[in-house]
C-alpha cells in the first residue's frame, strides 16, 4: 500500500503551473487498502520516478490518473483542471504487459492506435515507419505481432505510445524486455522531450 505522508507536506507549495498534481488519493478493494492518501506533483519537463514494491499501488494510481478507475477519495489535476477533462491524446502510457493485437500486422496496428488519438492515417503511417526504422525493425512492418520476440513486441508497444505525440508519458516496468541499447535510446528520447517541455 502506498501512503502519501512523506510528500504531503509540500503539496500546497507553489502549485501554479504544475503539469500533474495528485492529491490525497485513496482506493480500497474489499479488505485491501490499495492507496492511502497518495500525493505528489510532476512539474512540466520533469522526469519523475514512481517506485514501490509489487502490490504497493503504483498501477492503481496510474489507472486513476488515466481515468480507468475512480478513487474513493482525492483528486488528479492536470494544469489545475481535472485530468479527466483533458483529451486522451495528451497521455502516453506503456504498461508492463503488452497491449498488442497479436494477429494484426505491426504497421497496421500502429496506424490504428494513432488514429484512435485523432492522428491522420497518412501521418500515422509516415511516423510509424520512421519509428520502426529508428528501432531497426522496419523489416517487421508487415509481420504479425505474434511472430516477434518479446523484446521486439515491447519496441512496438513503445512506438505505439510515441506515435500519438503525447504531452505526458508514463511507463510501468518499461525496460524489462528491452535490450540495454533500446532502453538507452528510449530513455534519451524521454529526456529530450522533458527538456523541451521545461518552461
Amino acid at each position: 500500500m502506498i501512503k502519501g505522508r512523506r510528500v504531503q507536506a509540500s503539496l500546497n507549495e507553489g502549485t501554479v503551473g504544475m503539469s500533474l498534481t495528485i492529491d490525497g488519493l485513496r482506493k480500497r478493494f474489499g479488505e485491501v487498502q490499495a492507496l492511502d492518501g497518495v500525493s505528489f506533483q510532476v512539474r512540466p519537463g520533469e522526469v519523475f520516478g514512481f517506485l514501490g514494491a509489487n502490490g504497493a499501488g503504483k498501477t492503481t494510481t496510474m489507472r486513476i490518473v488515466l481515468g480507468f478507475l475512480r478513487p474513493d477519495d482525492g483528486t488528479v489535476t492536470w494544469n489545475q483542471l481535472p485530468a479527466a477533462s483533458w483529451p486522451r491524446r495528451i497521455w502516453g502510457y506503456m504498461p508492463e504487459e503488452r497491449g498488442l493485437y497479436l494477429r494484426m500486422p505491426v504497421l497496421d496496428q500502429l496506424v490504428y492506435f494513432a488514429s484512435l488519438y485523432g492522428v491522420p492515417r497518412a501521418t500515422a503511417r509516415r511516423d510509424a515507419l520512421q519509428w520502426l526504422a529508428r528501432f531497426r525493425i522496419e523489416d517487421y512492418a508487415d509481420r504479425k505481432a505474434e511472430s516477434l520476440s518479446k523484446g521486439n513486441q515491447q519496441k512496438v508497444q513503445y512506438i505505439a505510445r510515441s506515435c500519438t505525440t503525447p504531452t505526458s508519458s508514463s511507463w510501468t516496468n518499461r525496460s524489462r524486455a528491452l535490450t540495454p541499447s533500446t532502453s538507452r535510446s528510449s530513455s534519451r528520447r524521454s529526456w529530450r522531450c522533458a527538456s523541451a517541455a521545461r518552461p
